[in-house]
């Protein structure tokens, strides 16, 4: 979602007064904003996608919950533990290596770890 300008050309002090309608769309598009101090629960009506080279970063002493499926693709790193818990909790079938390879998989030569 992107939020309108109140006043698209800008402000200039001791020049430009605020309207009711400007105002109005500055407390509209504030009370939309995701609340990223205080937190709280939304239920957007698209999702939400963070482009860039940026990322996400969750600090060191925070927590990543995810209710329902988790999408990844792309090469990922995970640095530390990665603690599965739950009923059916599990990665996939084998997770394959790059280095040091003892076996081929699919016509390539991969260390495997069956799951």
């Amino acid at each position: 979602m992107t939020f309108s300008r109140a006043k698209p050309t800008g402000w200039t002090d001791n020049v430009d007064t605020i309207t009711a309608a400007q105002i109005n769309q500055i407390d509209l598009n504030q009370s939309r904003a995701i609340d990223g101090n205080a937190g709280g629960t939304y239920t957007p009506s698209a999702s939400l996608t963070f482009g860039g080279s940026a990322g996400v970063t969750i600090g060191a002493s925070n927590t990543l919950t995810v209710a329902g499926a988790l999408d990844v693709s792309g090469t990922e790193t995970v640095t530390g533990q990665v603690v599965l818990s739950g009923n059916n909790a599990g990665i996939g079938l084998r997770l394959l290596t790059l280095n040091d390879a003892d076996q081929t998989v699919q016509g390539a030569t991969r260390d495997v770890l069956m799951i």
